[in-house]
């Protein structure tokens, strides 16, 4: 029942998490989480405690518990290209997935490892400043790549 939004207010050198209330606008909670330039791209709700987050500047994939407010597990500098906004989704196999300019890649929950599901090859148009992964109705993963719009089909 709350939104949580990432900010950096004047003159902070942090990332701050917010709690806001959805009913009134009211801040419930708010603190500086990461110390650190850049700002936080992708968010997926990852169920019960926890929520998803996708630093770009450290290309850092991590876990926040919403109950214990902070990070509890973190992938850090994952080297599959510059990762595109709201572009994490849950995986038809489990894992997390996202987008870069370069690939679709796969995490497991635990954070533990990164896997290139999909390169988008020689036709890729390497822009990253890119919005969104979606399950289309069909099952099938759809992104844009520049002009195109790419479809991963599921088995």
């Amino acid at each position: 029942g709350q939104l949580l939004v990432s900010e950096r207010r004047e003159g902070e050198k942090a990332l701050r998490f917010t709690f806001i209330s959805p009913r009134d606008g009211q801040i419930l909670w708010s603190e500086q989480v990461i110390q650190d330039e850049g700002a936080i791209i992708s968010w997926l709700d990852g169920g019960e405690d926890i929520v998803f987050g996708l630093h770009a500047y450290r290309a850092t994939l991590f876990a926040f518990s919403v109950s214990q407010k902070k990070i509890v597990a973190e992938l850090r500098e994952m080297r599959v290209g510059d990762h595109c906004h709201n572009a994490l989704i849950d995986g038809p196999d489990g894992r997390i997935w996202g987008l870069t300019n370069q690939c679709v890649y796969a995490v497991p929950r635990e954070l533990g490892s990164v896997e290139v599901i999909a390169p988008l090859g020689p036709n890729s148009d390497n822009y990253f400043y890119q919005f969104g992964i979606c399950h289309g109705p069909d099952g099938a993963i759809y992104f844009a790549n520049g002009t195109h719009l790419m479809r991963i089909k599921i088995r």
